[in-house]
């Protein structure tokens, strides 16, 4: 991508990374960065966080991160975030489980909600992160964020249990323009009661090329496509960009598409 013009207040430049099977997503605002999970850890040498956050952070310019979500434990999610932390200032860390060795981490809390450069932001679920009957995907860090017009929602590996129990919290409040597909689009997420609350116009899949876990499913494709999202996936389209100015969404863009090379 060529160098945006500084956003401004009430701006925001949301980045869905291509980081294969998992997922790393970052928000950039005025004067202010958010980063929602870091991609797959592989080895004590290999990560997304490492081959491609990293990189893009550096490419950014962004040198602190003020507040970076863990939505839970999964490698896929929790990356390597000591290599993060060892390169870049965090000032504040929610994870929707605990992790081993990673100080200052606090739990998200539905209902904690904050405003910074004229962009707001709420955490939507869990409910109770201390609630031991949770599998883990359904202890992911739920996030809403809405610049003017356009709200976003960051679901990590939410499944249908969790679904269910943030329609009967929030019943009609749940509409986004944008969501990132909860657990890659597996089939036991994205529950039809859930769509049609979201109603989401956009819709990105992170998943990995030829997932061996087969997501996102035919069935849960099929089920926005009711909807009329317009869909993507990290797997086909690359890292995907979405531009709001001044609470517009003006732009999406594919890095495929935009750097397409030879091989592709």
């Amino acid at each position: 991508w060529a160098k945006e013009r500084p956003l401004q207040a009430g701006d925001m430049m949301m980045t869905v990374l291509d980081v294969g099977q998992g997922l790393a997503v970052v928000m950039e605002m005025a004067q202010h960065t958010l980063l929602y999970d870091l991609g797959p850890r592989y080895n004590d040498d290999a990560s997304a966080t490492r081959s491609v956050l990293l990189p893009y952070l550096r490419y950014r310019g962004i040198k602190t991160v003020d507040l970076l979500v863990i939505s839970h434990r999964d490698s896929d999610h929790a990356g390597d975030w000591s290599v993060l932390l060892a390169n870049h200032a965090v000032n504040t860390v929610r994870v929707g489980e605990y992790l081993p060795d990673l100080h200052g981490q606090q739990l998200c809390q539905a209902e904690e909600a904050w405003q910074w450069d004229g962009v707001e932001f709420a955490f939507l679920y869990p409910f109770d992160s201390t609630d031991t009957e949770l599998r883990r995907n359904n202890r992911s860090c739920v996030i809403s964020i809405t610049a003017g017009d356009t709200t976003i929602l960051l679901t990590g590996d939410i499944e249908r249990p969790a679904e269910l129990a943030l329609l009967e919290r929030y019943t009609d409040q749940l509409g986004a323009d944008i969501v990132v597909a909860p657990h890659h689009g597996s089939k036991t997420s994205s529950s039809w009661p859930f769509i049609r609350a979201v109603r989401p116009a956009h819709v990105v899949f992170s998943a990995g090329y030829r997932s061996q876990f087969g997501h996102p499913h035919a069935s849960i494709v099929s089920r926005y496509q009711v909807f009329n999202s317009e869909l993507y996936n990290t797997a086909q389209d690359g890292a995907l960009q979405f531009s709001i100015r001044q609470g517009k969404l003006i732009e999406v863009t594919k890095l495929r598409t935009k750097k397409r090379r030879y091989w592709l």
